[in-house]
Parts: C-alpha cells; structure tokens; sequence
C-alpha cells in the first residue's frame, strides 16, 4: 500500500491556499465516505489509493465498490471511483488524523462515535496535537459542517474560519449561547487547558448524550498516547500528528492573508 505522505491537515490547508483546487486524494476519500453513514464508522486508514475503515458494530457492509477485507474492515479502491465526483454535499463525519501508521498511511478517529479522545504524554506533544487537530478542523473537507470550541487556548484561530463556526472559551465550560442540537452535528471541543472535576463531570453528560464531542484530557474511551505512539482501544502503532507552536503561527498567519 502506497503511503499517504501528508497529513490532512497539511493537504486540507494547502487546498485552502491554493487556487481552491481541492486535494486529489481529500476528494476521493470524501467522495467515498459520502455514501457511508456517519454513525457508521469508528475509525479508517487512508492510504494514496486505498482506504480501510473499521467500522462500528452491526453496521451492514456498503455496496460496491467497497468490499469486507480482513478483520472484518471495510477496504475501498479508491481508484474505482468515477473520475467526477458530486459537488456541493456537506459530509458530517467528525474523522481527524491522528497520526501515521509505520506503513505511511494515516490513521483517522470519528470523533462522532469516539465522544471523547483522550490525549495523554508530555505536555509540549500534547500541544503540539492537540494543536493540529484543531487547525485541521478548521480546514478539512469533512468537518465543515462541525461548531467548534476551542476552550483555554487558540483564541486566534476562529478568525480564520468566520461565520461563527468556531468558538473560544477560556475554561472547560461550552459557552451559554452555543446550541447543542438533539440530533447532530454536535460540536467538537478542543481541550486545550485544564479542566476541573466539576466541568468533566458536566462534560462527561452531554458527550454521553451524544450532543458533543472532546478532544483533550484523560477522560475519553479512545486514547492518543504520544509518549507511546498507540492509539486505544484499536492498539494502532502511530506517529502522532503534530503542530508546533511556530508552525501553527506560520499556517495562521497564511490562512488569514489569503
């Protein structure tokens, strides 16, 4: 299997600054989750011409040209799909790149079935994730239709998105006029500061209402840690995503002159 080289992230925002021609192979992974329920999946591997998505559990396996691989996956040849793709469909899948596999593919996690992905490890590779991931919420092709808070941190960042897409909070706590809809898209929150007892515990309700997702902390069922390179409960070997500080001033400061 071909690596996938970069990471959404880096190929979502060189779509955004370039000519608006989208990324060859964001497209064709989007236009093949595009007929997938989002509740569907729980996590996928993306490869230059392959994608392998495990999926959740009783889920019936979609029509051609996905087939049921090894391990009970679902595998796609994305070379399969027709040249032109549908436009305009808005997918609410909640997939970020959490990092690359040894093999050079990228390891995603639906946010939407995960509810919380726990970060774990030193501080400064905490960061640097947690900073990626939120950058690459602002930007990929399958998270548009996702509100975002952005609590303790990134208070630059909902500039770059406008239209009141992304929010900032300096604590835990989800603002008091951000809408958590009964029936989706729930907001992501990106945990980039500390949290007390008490706000995990009122986070902990609304994501097990599925009304909202968290990345960040130590509480989630799905793990990232970036000490030992493993993403739990699947056990994937990664090479987790990561964004420095100069860099991710460097991306904003394009994204905004754009």
């Amino acid at each position: 299997m071909s690596p996938a080289g970069l990471s959404l992230r880096q190929r979502a925002t060189a779509a955004v600054l370039s000519t608006g021609q989208p990324d060859p192979l964001l497209a064709a992974a989007k236009a093949a989750l595009a007929g997938l329920p989002s509740g569907s999946i729980r996590a996928a591997r993306l490869a230059t011409t392959r994608m392998h998505v495990l999926p959740a559990d009783d889920q019936p396996p979609p029509p051609p040209p996905w087939h049921v691989g090894e391990g009970d996956t679902w595998q796609i040849d994305l070379r399969l799909l027709p040249s032109r793709q549908p436009t305009g469909r808005t997918l609410r899948l909640g997939l970020v790149d959490v990092g690359a596999t040894s093999a050079g593919e990228r390891a995603l996690v639906n946010l939407m079935y995960a509810g919380w992905l726990g970060v774990t490890g030193s501080p400064a590779a905490c960061g640097d994730f947690l900073r990626s991931v939120a950058l690459e919420l602002a930007v990929s092709p399958w998270t548009q239709a996702l509100p975002v808070v952005l609590a303790g941190g990134l208070a630059d960042l909902p500039a770059v998105v406008g239209h009141g897409r992304f929010r900032y909070t300096p604590t835990a706590t989800i603002p008091a006029d951000q809408a958590l809809p009964p029936d989706g898209p729930a907001p992501v929150m990106v945990l980039m500061g500390p949290a007390t007892d008490r706000q995990v515990q009122v986070l902990r309700r609304h994501v097990a209402a599925e009304r909202l997702a968290v990345v960040g902390g130590l509480h989630g069922r799905w793990q990232v840690d970036t000490d030992t390179a493993i993403l739990l409960p699947v056990r994937w070997a990664i090479r987790p995503a990561s964004l420095s500080a100069s860099r991710y001033e460097q991306d904003l400061e394009a994204l905004l002159g754009r």
